[in-house]
């Protein structure tokens, strides 16, 4: 690719302004239904289980088991085609939110359950979740 393209950048909203505000001070925070207890990422303005709008927002350690993952092999916008191919993974948190996130570690051979940990990073000027394999203590 002759230019760099200008790659597209979210605009947060009342209901995930929070998240990605956190995502710039490199947490990840988790919406909690404080009626069902559930947990779910990207903040909606309702508990998407039992519809409740009483939620908290908490802080998610990262540490979560993979639950699937696909390989991009054509970029769906001509600014990221430079970086295909790429793997996105779905992480299960341990709080019990599920998530999505790019891998960053490529040389992985993945496989279902396999523990990874979940963290924020920059790109341009967004920050992002990405995944790699966590390394227990």
């Amino acid at each position: 690719m002759s230019k760099a393209l200008e790659r597209p950048v979210p605009q947060p909203d009342a209901d995930d302004g929070p998240f990605w505000a956190a995502a710039a001070q490199g947490r990840i925070v988790v919406s909690q239904c404080r009626q069902c207890w559930r947990c779910w990422v990207r903040p909606t303005p309702g508990c998407p289980s039992c519809g409740q709008s009483d939620i908290a927002r908490i802080d998610a350690t990262g540490a979560g088991s993979l639950y699937t993952w696909v390989v991009v092999n054509r970029a769906m916008d001509d600014s990221f085609a430079d970086d295909v191919p790429y793997t996105i993974v779905v992480v299960d948190m341990d709080e019990g939110a599920r998530v999505q996130a790019r891998l960053t570690d490529s040389s992985l051979a993945l496989t279902a359950g396999l523990r990874m940990t979940v963290t924020p990073y920059l790109s341009g000027e967004w920050h992002l979740l990405g995944a790699r394999v966590r390394r227990e203590a």
